[in-house]
């Protein structure tokens, strides 16, 4: 079979035809019968043994074991023969699922393991492999019923009955006063002894079932320890010593064993033997007696707290330390409790937890003697204030001012309540003075921005500076308006006019001015002026109203701005001149000279002439000339200015024109004599 290591323990059972090669055809017809074999954990293959054919194997009425019967498939089968007798048959349990498939087995054996367990199992060449625990219960005088798969009982008479092949050794102890609680058997070179239990016998009237465990020592060597509940008293003399024995795989242990006894009240005895020891299968070795002295007991004799009395706050700990006495105590053990877990609790380290207001006792007991020592303990309601800014946020205008409201927030246990506090009690500040300004509270923008109002006060009950804030955003305050130049005009029809825009911006009281462009313009009656881009043009005698919208940078407010537009018809450009022919002229006494008179009228640049009459004519010197309806007559010699003047018709104004006029002598008779200026001609 295959060696198999696994934590703890591996038992193997294997039961094995006893006929021979010969029989073999007759085994399937025969009822199954059961050798048995065993390998321990780490032997080597040579240490596997056989029990001999006249070696009986007793089992118990009710027994489940696992066989494997030429196939792999783990079948339970349940003992129906009497306790103690190899005669009797197994009945299989329950059914093949139909979704098992079985395998033949390698071999021509037939396997058992005890007890059932769904893990057992067999390999193709019938290598059996079967579970073990790391701790398991024995019952006394119990033939293997409930008990691990290694395991050897006895019946009252003494007679032993196997499951298995081991070996055995037999401790007799004694000692006066003692109660067993545990035996340890410790191998001093390291040979494993896992996989194999110690198997204990006591007397009948002991009921406890003694708890087995294999576990490493911290320097990882093996031990194992069977554990009662109930002590075992021992007998006081060697001739009323009690047999307790252990079960071992068959083993060298090249350097002895320790023997380790600990006693009821927790002492411990320990006895090495130095020289080799040897397991053997199936043989059983007494040794003893031997006398259990236990070391002097120390009892507990009491126990002190560090603290009788401690005041808490509620959710505040405290570690109590206590001292077992006398300083050479054994057990040193203890336990905590409180009077009251609602007001206290205390942990299995000592360490007290406050948990509401209220008083409580915490006890302290030695698990050895019950000794107790206690700590009263109160439990305050803890008194935290806070301070709190009302509004924690605001927004104001430049200028605006906001009140802040600061409160004192007591808390006493889960009770809080709030009150506001007078301004002037609390010092306030601004985190930025160009943002914003404080004042007892009452904060006012004095610039765009984000400002931190911080106030500070200091409860006279616990002298802890209180701070709380605050934040306020202060925004421009900013207007608009818009201007139109000029605000009324007078136009043509077909000329234009130019109109401006100037925007003012107030920003918290101070204006700024700026041309705009880019306006809306409109006109309230496009048949009397149009208008583009500040342009007005006159279309129609009457009067519009020239508006401009305009929505100013980083503002949504349209402004606007009218100005009064008056549109006139175009008047005829009229000019007139007054013209006289001729313009001087000379005439004798008695004769006439006749002038006329042209008006030159011109209409937008075009003349146009006409003959005057109508006229009032006069002369400079009605003696030397006299003038009428541009007739001028000689009246004596001189020269004299004849002015004509005029006013056309549709028009106020008089036009004026003025001829030269010389009158001559007129001579009487033929020869007289002529004067004539120096240089003059005839």
């Amino acid at each position: 079979m295959k060696r198999l290591i696994v934590p703890f323990a591996v038992a193997v059972l294997a039961v094995i035809s006893s006929c021979d090669r010969q029989e073999e055809m007759a085994v399937e017809k025969q009822p199954i019968r059961f050798r048995a074999s065993m390998e321990a954990v780490l032997a080597d293959p040579e240490t596997r043994v056989y029990v001999e054919e006249n070696h009986k194997v007793y089992w118990n009425a009710g027994d489940h074991v696992t066989i494997f019967s030429e196939k792999t498939y783990n079948r339970e089968y349940e003992y129906d023969g009497r306790t103690g007798y190899t005669g009797g048959g197994f009945t299989p349990v329950g059914n093949i699922p139909t979704w098992i498939t079985e395998v033949p087995i390698e071999t021509e054996y037939n396997y058992s393991i005890y007890p059932y367990h769904r893990y057992n199992a067999c390999d193709y060449d019938g290598s059996l492999t079967v579970p073990f625990p790391a701790s398991v219960t024995f019952k006394e005088n119990e033939r293997g019923i409930g008990v691990s798969p290694v395991m050897v009982a006895r019946d009252k008479g003494g007679d032993f009955m196997y499951k298995h092949v081991a070996g055995y050794i037999g401790l007799q102890l004694y000692g006066e006063g003692v109660s067993i609680a545990s035996i340890s058997l410790k191998s001093i070179n390291n040979e494993s002894l896992s996989g194999f239990p110690v198997v204990v016998f006591a007397d009948d009237s002991d009921d406890a079932d003694p708890v087995l465990t294999f576990v490493n020592d911290p320097d990882d060597s093996p031990r194992m320890t069977i554990t009662y509940p109930e002590p075992v008293a021992l007998g006081a003399t060697s001739d009323e010593a009690k047999v307790f024995w252990l079960s071992l795989p068959p083993t060298v242990m090249t350097k002895g064993f320790t023997l380790t006894v600990t006693d009821a009240r927790g002492s411990v005895f320990s006895k090495p033997r130095n020289s080799s020891y040897v397991v053997e299968r199936k043989k059983l070795k007494t040794i003893g007696p031997l006398e259990i002295v236990m070391e002097p007991v120390v009892t507990v004799t009491g126990v002190e707290l560090d603290e009788s009395d401690i005041e808490l706050y509620v959710d505040e700990t405290k570690a109590l330390t206590a001292t077992v006495l006398p300083a050479d105590a054994p057990d040193k053990t203890v336990t905590w409790s409180s009077s009251d877990e609602n007001v206290a609790t205390v942990s299995s380290s000592g360490v007290v937890t406050a948990m509401s207001a209220g008083t409580a006792v915490i006890t302290v007991t030695t698990n050895s003697e019950g000794k107790t020592a206690s700590c009263n303990v109160t439990v305050k309601d803890r008194t935290s204030y806070q301070l709190a800014l009302s509004p924690s946020t605001a927004t104001v205008n430049y200028g605006e001012s906001q009140v802040f409201v600061a409160s004192l927030i007591t808390t006493v246990g889960s009770s809080s309540n709030t009150t506001a506090l007078d301004a002037a009690s609390v010092t306030w500040s601004s985190s930025d003075a160009t943002v914003a300004s404080v004042t007892d509270g009452v904060a006012t923008g004095v610039g765009a921005g984000t400002a931190t109002i911080t106030a500070k006060y200091t409860p006279a009950e616990s002298g802890e500076e209180l701070s709380a804030t605050a934040e306020l955003t202060v925004k421009d305050v900013v207007s608009y308006s818009l201007a139109i130049d000029p605000e009324s005009a007078e136009v043509t029809v077909g000329s234009t006019q130019a109109f401006t825009l100037t925007l003012t911006t107030t920003t918290n009281g101070v204006p700024s001015e700026q041309p705009v462009t880019g306006a809306t313009w409109s006109s309230s009656d496009a048949t009397v002026a149009s208008v583009t881009d500040g342009v007005a043009t006159g279309i129609g005698a009457g009067t519009a109203t020239i508006t401009a919208k305009y929505t100013p940078a980083g503002s949504s407010e349209e402004l606007s701005a009218a100005a009064e537009v008056t549109v006139t018809e175009i008047e005829d450009e009229v000019s007139y001149a007054l013209s006289i022919n001729p313009e001087s002229a000379e005439v004798i006494v008695g004769s006439t000279q006749a002038f006329t008179l042209t008006l030159t009228i011109t209409t937008n640049g075009v003349p146009s002439e006409q003959p005057v009459t109508g006229a009032t004519w006069s002369s400079s010197d009605a003696t030397v000339a006299s003038v009428t309806d541009g007739v001028a007559t000689g009246v004596s010699e001189g020269s004299v200015t004849l002015t004509a003047t005029y006013t056309p018709e549709g028009s106020e104004e008089v036009l004026t024109v003025t001829a030269e006029l010389k009158v001559n002598k007129v001579p009487n008779h033929a020869g007289d004599p002529i004067e004539i200026e120096e240089g003059e001609n005839l």
